[in-house]
């Protein structure tokens, strides 16, 4: 009795054993079909949150870039004006600099036109003296002549041809005085003088029998035996 119970027994146990056999072997499939969709979503979220990150990581870098950018253009920009400035005062400086040499110019020139203006007075009133000078000469020459002629007191010829030679010393003292001033007027305006300087005089005896040329330009016709005036003189007082 008690063997047949236990055949029947594992007779049952066998039928259960295959009643669920097929059961285990779908739920074995559908939970590695479970895991294989769970890999997936797993794998998909790791894909879009990597995706994400390169996206972040994108936009920080053309932030950076854009900021970088930016400042550059900011600098470029400072640098642009600080240069402008610059030019705009050295412009300034050299418009100054350029209106004080217009200016001193100008100062030149019309010293130099006041210069002329003198020297051009200096030369006439050079050309009377010469005049005069000559008259007072062909004067002295006549009234010499006259003496060598005439009886005069004694002492009192000598007297007066002293007087007349210190007269004409003096003159001619003024004269020379007055033409070094024209030449070294001439030399600072750095014009050419268009007269003739005077070459000196050299003093004349009244009892000298010739008569020398007067030329307005040279002396070289008179006696060069004959000592030159001084030139410590100046014009007798009025």
């Amino acid at each position: 009795m008690l063997e047949k119970e236990s055949c029947l027994q594992q007779i049952k146990i066998q039928q259960l054993e295959e009643v669920l056999c097929p059961t285990s072997r779908q739920k074995e499939k559908d939970g590695n079909k479970w895991n294989t969709e769970q890999g997936q979503q797993e794998l998909y979220g790791a894909l879009a949150e990597g995706l994400e990150g390169l996206q972040k990581t994108l936009r920080d870098s053309e932030e950076v870039q854009q900021a970088r950018t930016t400042r550059c253009l900011q600098l470029l920009a400072q640098e642009i004006r600080d240069s402008k400035k610059f030019l705009w005062e050295e412009l300034e400086l050299v418009r100054e600099e350029v209106t004080f040499i217009y200016q001193k110019l100008q100062a030149q020139e019309e010293e130099i036109t006041e210069n002329l203006v003198n020297i051009q007075k200096m030369q006439k009133t050079q050309v009377k003296c010469r005049k005069v000078l000559t008259k007072m000469k062909q004067q002295g020459y006549e009234t010499s002549n006259w003496l060598e002629t005439e009886e005069m007191p004694s002492g009192g010829n000598g007297s007066w041809r002293g007087d007349l030679q210190k007269e004409l010393s003096d003159i001619w003292s003024a004269v020379h005085m007055l033409q070094n001033s024209f030449d070294g007027l001439t030399i600072s305006s750095g014009v050419r003088p268009r007269a003739a300087s005077l070459r000196g005089y050299k003093e004349h005896r009244c009892l000298s029998p010739p008569h020398p040329s007067w030329d307005s330009d040279s002396d070289s016709d008179q006696d060069p035996s004959q000592p030159p005036f001084s030139k410590s003189h100046s014009f007798p007082p009025a």
